[in-house]
């Protein structure tokens, strides 16, 4: 029914929390792609496939593709067009992208520039994909509950199995943010 693709850790996410909360069958791939390529690859393959495919979760972390590009918003708009065809070119498929929920230290540790070009990449992505009507951005970044405290965290920005779980019903099944 559907796939979760991502450019970060999915270790915790599971294809049986998808089925609980969503009551679609999932695949969620452990790979985690870097560059829109092997992400457009996956899409191509899934989406092509002899499957039906209904929903196609992302985890996106549009800085990896920002800051790939040197910031450069022509070619940061070549990574998200991609992206944007596929979502596009497959109407009846719903396209929920979840941007990453990174930990307090992972925010500290940047000086205000890179800050302010993080910021701008999540920006842009969100512009990209906006107008569509068959996609949705979740950004979950902004709870306090969650970035604070390290226990909701296995490593450095990767929630745990339990925080994931929270995560998949706070956003792609109740849509709040």
């Amino acid at each position: 029914d559907s796939i979760f693709v991502s450019s970060y850790s999915v270790e915790n996410y599971t294809a049986d929390a998808f089925k609980t909360y969503r009551g679609l069958n999932t695949y969620v791939c452990q790979y985690s792609f870097k560059t829109s390529s092997e992400l457009t690859l996956y899409l191509e393959t899934a989406l092509q496939s002899n499957n039906i495919i209904n929903t196609v979760y992302i985890g996106l972390d549009p800085y990896i593709f920002y800051d790939e590009n040197n910031t450069d918003e022509t070619e940061t708009n070549d990574v998200f067009s991609d992206l944007c065809d596929y979502i596009t070119q497959y109407p009846d498929v719903t396209f929920e992208i979840l941007l990453p929920a990174h930990d307090m230290p992972y925010w500290t540790s940047k000086d205000e520039n890179e800050l302010d070009q993080i910021l701008q990449s999540y920006q842009y992505a969100v512009s990209c994909f906006e107008p569509h009507a068959n996609a949705i951005c979740f950004f979950v970044g902004d709870e306090e509950w969650l970035i604070h405290n390290p226990a909701n965290y296995d490593a450095a920005s990767t929630p745990n199995a339990l925080i994931s779980e929270t995560l998949l019903h706070y956003t792609f099944c109740d849509r709040t943010k």
